[in-house]
């Protein structure tokens, strides 16, 4: 049994298998959806306290547990996958929207290598163009369900799914069982690149996340890297910036997407009215 054989039973359990434990996750998350997308996305420390009613709710279904600090961990990474699997909204359009602009050749370079900042400046462009508002789902008042920064990390993975689709991809989600933190593995044409991408928090988390993501690039052998970043307009520290650079020996490139939580996020009228 290797990890291919490991990522087609994995497959199974995210996409086809009816586990009742999962089901019973799944149910009993909804109830507390915004705290569950902060442990997500947010990738902060959160102090475990069973008297706080919904971790004393998340642990008794098997959700959570404490970490070696105290903090809240997810306790299987399985779960974790599944949860973000099911918030991820339904698919609203944007992806026709994504691909019509794509084919592999277009990714590619003359040696045929894969031109990841080619994949990512695109993004950024598309992001920059449309905002987030399309990846938050409403109630009947028009109120957001979810975190809305949530959208943030839908809004990409909604991306690179429509381009996989385009050129015959492949993705691997590698939920580790901390908070927040996610690296998806990507095969296009046979070759392989590591995406994490996070909400900025602050500079620690930030610095860290690079070494983080250099440890699990390292893991599996290759070279290179993306570190993806959303980080709110009005954050000003100089030291968040788009760079090229070389960490544990393996290439890291840092990409910045800027957000604003009030313009990015809310919904045209008219749609609010059509929803209602």
């Amino acid at each position: 049994i290797d990890y291919l054989d490991y990522l087609l039973v994995e497959d199974w359990y995210l996409f086809k298998a009816l586990d009742k434990n999962v089901a019973n996750i799944i149910n009993k998350a909804k109830q507390h959806q915004i705290f569950l997308e902060q442990l997500l996305f947010l990738e902060r420390k959160v102090r475990f306290d069973i008297d706080k009613e919904h971790i004393r709710f998340f642990y008794t279904i098997g959700l959570i547990k404490d970490d070696a600090e105290g903090n809240i961990m997810f306790w299987v990474p399985l779960y974790k996958k599944r949860l973000q699997k099911y918030f991820y909204p339904i698919m609203n359009g944007e992806a026709k929207v994504i691909q019509g602009d794509m084919w592999l050749e277009k990714y590619l370079t003359v040696n045929n290598k894969l031109n990841i900042d080619k994949i990512i400046r695109e993004y950024q462009a598309y992001a920059n163009a449309r905002g987030f508002r399309y990846f938050i789902e409403y109630d009947a008042e028009g109120k957001p369900k979810g975190l809305r920064e949530a959208a943030l990390m839908y809004s990409f993975e909604t991306y690179i799914q429509a381009f996989l689709l385009a050129v015959e991809g492949k993705s691997y989600l590698e939920a580790h069982v901390a908070l927040g933190r996610s690296d998806l593995l990507i095969n296009v044409a046979g070759q392989e690149c590591v995406i994490e991408s996070k909400v900025y928090y602050d500079l620690v988390r930030f610095r860290k996340g690079k070494e983080q993501l250099a440890y699990y690039i390292n893991s599996l052998g290759l070279k290179t890297g993306v570190y993806l970043v959303f980080v709110n307009k009005n954050v000003t520290n100089p030291f968040i910036l788009e760079n090229e650079e070389v960490i544990e020996g393996v290439e890291i490139l840092t990409y910045i997407v800027k957000y604003d939580l009030e313009t990015d996020f809310s919904e045209p009228k008219k749609t609010l009215r059509r929803r209602k």
